[in-house]
């Protein structure tokens, strides 16, 4: 049975996590990111995303991606992209600030929607969902993907 996406502003996370995490579902802006790269031969590609939200723009919150190949990875095509991930392991990192994870590649899941600010209709750019559930998913996100393209003008 696919469960109920619940989804939380990254503020709600940062008071409600802890240092155990809590797994849940956020839209993020991108505001950095880097190229999936290797630290070690041996290891998963990691890819760094830093996001804010109306809610949460002081410290943006690191998103670390870990994946064993380059299609593993969301496509971000240009800083203001909005992210949402789905069953992602946020937590406080040295009571700090707020990262968030896919700690189990096999459930957690992404969309990349365009960040334009004029733009009116969902514009994914990339996705991890199949067609047919990328619709079922994202159906009542489009107030809030369009309040987070107003809020990056």
């Amino acid at each position: 049975m696919e469960e109920a996406v619940q989804l939380k502003s990254l503020n709600e996370y940062f008071t409600t996590a802890s240092a155990d995490g809590v797994r849940g579902s956020a839209l993020g802006l991108v505001v950095d990111c880097t190229a999936p790269h290797r630290k070690d031969i041996k290891r998963d590609y990691i890819m760094k995303i830093k996001i804010i939200d109306q809610n949460y723009n002081k410290d943006p919150c690191s998103v670390f991606i870990y994946g064993s190949s380059l299609e593993d990875f969301p496509k971000i095509t240009q800083i203001g992209d909005i992210i949402y991930l789905k069953r992602y392991q946020f937590e406080i990192w040295k009571d700090t600030f707020l990262q968030a994870k896919n700690q189990n590649k096999k459930v957690a899941e992404h969309i990349v929607f365009s960040g334009h600010p004029d733009s009116k209709s969902f514009d994914v750019v990339d996705s991890s969902f199949t067609e047919t559930s990328l619709n079922k998913e994202v159906d009542g996100f489009l107030n809030s993907i369009n309040a987070l393209r107003k809020f990056s003008k």
